[in-house]
């Protein structure tokens, strides 16, 4: 019979006392858990009495179930691998359904049998059975309902495994049988180290070992302590420990309790942190175990404190009389966000190095898990610090998972836009780069989404278009038309399991995946990144896998597309990827708990923040789970009492064979144990420091989340500023970093540098200890071959202004060849010159969206009003039509008008299509308003619509000649556009009148300074235009006209159109005659006040000197275009600046920061005077 020994140590004593074992054991095995295996054999190599044992064997869990299954065979059951136990669960709860209380309607779920095929582990692990669970009766019948649901899917589970397959836990188990019969622990010493507790499964391997042909000792090694100040955060380990302790003392051979007191060489202060950083980390209860001198069941005191805050101020007053040693090599750093934590670390990690020690000789434990380790590894790559990130990735990571995971969501959500667009993007298809991009454009800009994917594309009569589109209807025939394919197999009836893994491989393989990812290989290996190469291998090999287990799990029964999808889906979430260390001589990076190390000489411990404590999204909460442990502890207590005196005869010393029944074991992890497994790693982790250790935390997250400090960081950084100020730095107020490397001292330098020059106390003139180091880097910097260059850069964007210069006038000339002069151009040349370079010589312009602009509603109004008056002016009623003749015609019009949406955003969904009601609504309350002004007598009256000026057009009724100026060259250049409306008025004295009338969407006056300032010049030239075509008829002025919906809270008619006629009135210039302004009713005429710049009621001398000016503004802005100005002036007209509005950010040299940069306001509380022409 095997003697066991429970070794209990705290972390910096638990691989010296391994090794100490394995130098006094002659034939030691080892079990470690998984993924330690690699740094345990380098640490006996390293510290073993012999440097290396011959014939020593180190195996994690998974190594030595592969190692018995070698040595005795691999039996008749095939192995499940976690997905091919997640697809089982998932067929089980197709299977019973319309059995399922609590979980039917969640079937469908991805992640529901991930969670089940978890729980249902943890139940086994704990020797649970289905039967245990609806014995059970708890208190609420949700929890009834749910472990019922999850008792018959578990016995359906069992029933699907067999004789044919196993799962993990099984797998041990079978191990853990054969293990004495493989001989593989004949005579030798089983060491079990590592372990945060012990669980089940170790037990049921000491059962298995200590036995006749076993093990000669086994010895179980834990980070535990319960006598020290800070023993809560080792409940697990402590609770567990006690747990084998009863167990033995009933049923199992003798053994024995040792306390490892063996510590290694270790800084005083460092030692002192490590025993007091969570001294007084006190949680609200504590379990005291106490046993009876007997073998009766023993007495377990559970003590609730009351007050935890008592608990800690005891325990701090404890603490407080402990002597504090020389904490010179203990430092702590706050910092202001995580990107400036990180630098922090690089800036230590380089100092240390120029001390003398080595890159392995450093470590960095990452506590906090969300921004990190993703932002960590970026900024030691760019300071140059060699590295080893011991942490898995998400497959997901990768591009080919990318391309087979949106491959999955295109076949169950059907061809979604962003699924496709991600597919293609991820460069597996049979589309180059080139075709991706206007692939992308194309769908983007005409809303190909879902079912229009299976449609061909439209071919539009325009030949430039026409071109286009051809070449994206043969790319979308390519991509789509195998897929389309791949779906009609997968979504037949009777298509098994085993047929939708062969589909969907044979697809890969058509599509040419492997031959692409090998191309990729050849690359990756000329970069030299075998890295790269061994991911992508692995995410190969994974995805073969998963196919496989829907291959042999699934079978030959039917398998639902969508169960298909969702099922692999979930898969790969979860799926993660290895990385091994690539270099021997670097820093070790990972999380606090992947370290299995005697220590190194400096370790870092970042993200020391308060962090949530979850128990995941598990299938029990906290509370159920409570009290199913509660019914296993009283099930045990009748265990005792049934088994205590049968199987345990005192007489021969409590030496029995442990065949027989065992108690129940704890399920899972309470809050409380994940909360001490939190602080157990942060402990551990600063445990491993030996000569230098540096704390750090930030406290915002790069979204500007607020992060706090842990209690155990804001203590132990209070105590090195009061024992060593000089150690602790950073602070919220504080982001100054030292010029530890290059990349990042360049960066700082750049606005260190800026300052200076502003006349803010900089660097280049001060005495500190700091500005001094940043002039030598500076210097350093500038001197350098590889950073020369980069430096003068800096230096010379210290006099960087505004670009004001432009082009020359040839080059203007040449860029602007092509485009003719329109008012709307110079007025896009007002409001910033930059942007009109962009927009008219360059031909910049925004990827299309599939979005309704407001232009292309202001296109439609234009379109229905012209097309209502064209109709309207030739029935002979004109322009007293009736109500039922004006819908009727309008009805027409806008069913023919709408035809155009077709295919369209407006017709995309239900919000689209409100908003295209609410245009047309818009459309005809503007009309009906129109019609009853028209029909006031006198009232001016259209004379056509869509005038043309400058462009002669023969299916207009009336043709304008251009607006010509005269440049400063002495060059004429025409102006040509359209006029939405020309209206005449004839008075009965023979006068007669015109009126321009320009639509828009909202209500807007003329203001002076907008004209001055050439924002506001359609409107005057507009009447300019009319003026110069229209002999024998006054210019009457220009109104704007809104094309609007209006919504009135009234039911009575009359009153319903009195209000919208208000809301539209027309608004703008006209003359200051009664009778012009009762012909243009409803108008609103603005008061002539000193206070503001509205233009409104004016004399004909006045409009003539309005269009004089506009004109005048023209031809100014003409020469300057013509001269080649260009530089960023914008120019904030109203509430908006036209920064927020403008197409082109990306490609703004506008700098806030730069001389001469600023955004040019008009003020309309005071007139700016009209130049003349």
């Amino acid at each position: 019979m095997a003697k066991i020994r429970i070794v209990t140590t705290r972390a910096p004593g638990l691989i010296p006392s391994l090794i100490k074992e394995i130098d006094h054991a002659s034939n030691p095995v080892v079990l470690i858990p998984e993924s330690f295996t690699l740094a345990c054999e380098t640490e006996i190599v390293n510290r073993s009495r012999d440097k290396g044992i011959f014939g020593l064997k180190v195996f994690s869990p998974s190594s030595l179930v592969r190692e018995v299954r070698e040595l005795t065979g691999h039996g008749n059951k095939k192995p499940v691998s976690a997905d091919g136990q997640n697809m089982i669960v998932s067929q089980v709860l197709h299977h019973h359904h319309d059995e399922l209380k609590y979980y039917r309607d969640s079937v469908a779920q991805p992640t529901l049998a991930q969670k089940i095929a978890s729980q249902i582990n943890d139940f086994t692990r704990a020797r649970l059975s289905a039967d245990f669970l609806r014995e059970f009766q708890p208190s609420s019948k949700r929890t009834q309902a749910k472990l019922e649901d999850m008792a018959l899917v578990w016995d359906g589970y069992t029933q699907a495994l067999g004789d044919r397959f196993e799962d993990g836990v099984g797998q041990w188990l079978s191990a853990v049988d054969n293990i004495v019969r493989s001989g593989l622990i004949r005579n030798a010493q089983l060491l079990i180290y590592g372990f945060d507790y012990i669980t089940h499964d170790i037990l049921n391997l000491v059962e298995a070992v200590c036995g006749e042909n076993g093990a000669t000792e086994i010895v179980l090694g834990l980070i535990s302590d319960d006598v020290g100040a800070d023993r809560d955060i080792f409940r697990a380990a402590n609770d567990s420990v006690h747990s084998l302790t009863d167990y033995l003392d009933h049923h199992g051979p003798s053994y024995s309790l040792q306390r490892e007191t063996m510590i290694p060489p270790i800084d005083p202060g460092i030692a002192y942190v490590e025993k007091s950083i969570y001294a007084t980390g006190v949680f609200p209860s504590a379990k005291i175990y106490e046993r009876s001198q007997g073998r009766g069941m023993p007495k377990e005191v559970i003590v609730i404190r009351d007050e935890p805050y008592e608990a800690q101020l005891e325990a701090k007053a404890i603490l407080d009389q402990t002597p504090i040693p020389d904490l010179s090599h203990v430092r702590a750093y706050y910092a202001k966000n995580s990107y400036l934590e990180c630098q922090h670390a690089c800036q230590t990690l380089i100092e240390w190095h120029r001390d003398g020690i080595p890159w392995e000789d450093m470590a960095i434990a990452v506590c906090e898990q969300n921004t990190l380790p993703s932002r960590l590894p970026l900024t030691l790559a760019a300071c140059g610090i060699p590295f080893n990130a011991k942490q898995d990735q998400p497959i997901l990571m990768s591009a080919y998972a990318q391309y087979f995971l949106s491959l999955l969501r295109v076949l169950r959500l059907n061809f979604c836009q962003n699924d496709m667009l991600r597919m293609m993007k991820t460069g597996f298809t049979c589309l180059s780069s080139a075709e991706i991009m206007d692939m992308e454009n194309y769908v983007r800009k005409n809303g190909i989404h879902r079912s229009r994917w299976l449609k061909p594309f439209c071919i539009p009569e325009k030949e430039k278009e026409k071109a286009e589109a051809e070449k994206r209807e043969e790319q979308r025939q390519r991509l789509v038309d195998p897929i389309v394919e791949l779906k009609k197999q997968l979504s037949r009836k009777d298509c098994s399991g085993r047929q939708a893994a062969t589909l969907l491989f044979q697809f890969i393989t058509d599509a040419g995946v492997y031959e692409r990812l090998l191309s990729q290989e050849e690359a990756l290996a000329v970069q030299g990144d075998d890295l790269g190469i061994d991911r992508n291998r692995q995410v190969w090999t994974a995805i073969n896998e998963l196919l496989d287990s829907v291959a042999n799990f699934i079978g030959d029964e039917p398998l639902p597309l969508h169960d298909l999808c969702a099922m692999l889906e979930a898969s790969m979430a979860s799926r993660m990827i290895k990385s091994l260390p690539q270099l021997s001589k670097a820093v070790m990076v990972a999380p606090p708990q992947m370290f299995f190390s005697s220590g190194v000489r400096c370790m870092i411990v970042m993200g020391l923040q308060e962090n949530e404590i979850s128990s995941g999204a598990g299938i029990l909460s906290e509370q159920e789970r409570s009290q199913l442990e509660a019914y296993i502890e009283e099930s045990n207590r009748d265990f005792y009492m049934n088994h205590g005196e049968d199987e345990c005869d005192p007489e021969d010393g409590g030496q029995s064979e442990p065949d027989g029944p065992r108690p129940y074991s704890k399920i899972g992890q309470s809050l409380l144990d994940l909360a001490a497994r939190q602080k157990q790693d942060v402990y551990q982790a600063v445990s491993l420091a030996r000569e230098q250790l540096m704390i750090s935390c930030s406290s915002a997250r790069p979204s500007g989340g607020v992060l706090t400090p842990s209690t155990a960081f804001k203590r132990l950084a209070k105590t090195i500023r009061e024992q060593k100020p000089e150690n602790y730095s950073g602070g919220l107020m504080n982001t100054d970093i030292r010029p530890f490397a290059p990349a990042f001292a360049l960066e700082t330098l750049a606005i260190r540098l800026r300052d200076n020059k502003d006349g803010s106390d900089g660097f280049l003139h001060g005495t500190e200890t700091d500005d001094i180091l940043w002039r030598n880097a500076l210097g350093s910097l500038y001197q350098s071959d590889a950073w020369r260059m980069r430096t003068k850069g800096v230096l010379d964007g210290l006099h960087v202004t505004v670009a004001t210069e432009g082009i020359t006038p040839e080059q203007a000339e040449k860029l602007y060849s092509t485009r003719g002069f329109t008012i709307s151009r110079v007025e896009t040349f007002g409001s910033c010159p930059w942007r009109h370079l962009l927009q008219y010589g360059l031909d910049l312009f925004p990827t299309a969206t599939f979005t309704f602009q407001n232009n292309e509603q202001g296109t439609f109004n234009h379109d229905v009003l012209k097309m209502f008056l064209d109709a309207a002016m030739k029935l002979p009623e004109w322009p007293d039509l009736s109500e039922q003749q004006i819908n009727r015609l309008l009805n027409s019009i806008l069913r023919e008008r709408v035809k155009k949406w077709e295919g369209g955003i407006l017709r995309s969904d239900i919000a689209h299509r409100f908003q295209g009601v609410a245009i047309i609504h818009g459309v005809r309350t503007s009309i009906a308003s129109l019609m009853r002004s028209f029909q006031q007598k006198p009232h001016f009256l259209p004379m056509a619509a869509e005038v043309p000026f400058g462009m002669p057009d023969m299916k207009s009724p009336l043709n304008l000649p251009p607006i010509q100026i005269r440049t400063s060259d002495g060059s004429s250049i025409a102006f040509s556009g359209r006029i939405d409306r020309i209206d005449r008025l004839d008075m009965p004295d023979g006068r007669r009148y015109f009126m321009i009338v320009d639509n828009k969407m909202s209500t807007k006056e003329v203001k002076q300074n907008s004209i001055v300032a050439g924002l506001q010049l359609q409107l005057p030239l507009y009447i300019r235009a009319a003026q110069n075509g229209l002999a024998g008829i006054d210019a009457a002025g220009g109104l704007y006209q809104p094309i609007k919906d209006v919504l009135v809270d009234s039911e009575e008619a009359e009153k319903v159109r009195t209000q919208i006629d208000k809301e539209l009135q027309l608004s703008g210039i006209i003359l200051d005659d009664k009778g012009i302004q009762e012909a243009m009713k409803p108008v609103k005429i603005a008061r002539r006040l000193d206070t503001n710049d509205t233009i409104s009621a004016v004399t004909p001398d006045e409009l003539q000197t309005v269009m004089d000016c506009a004109l005048g503004v023209v031809t100014e802005r003409v020469d300057r275009i013509r001269s080649g100005e260009t530089a960023p002036q914008p120019i904030k007209d109203g509430m908006e600046s036209p920064c927020s509005w403008c197409d082109h950010p990306d490609a703004c040299p506008y700098d806030s920061t730069l001389p001469g940069c600023r955004i040019r306001e008009l003020d309309h509380k005071h007139r700016m005077d009209m130049p003349s022409v």
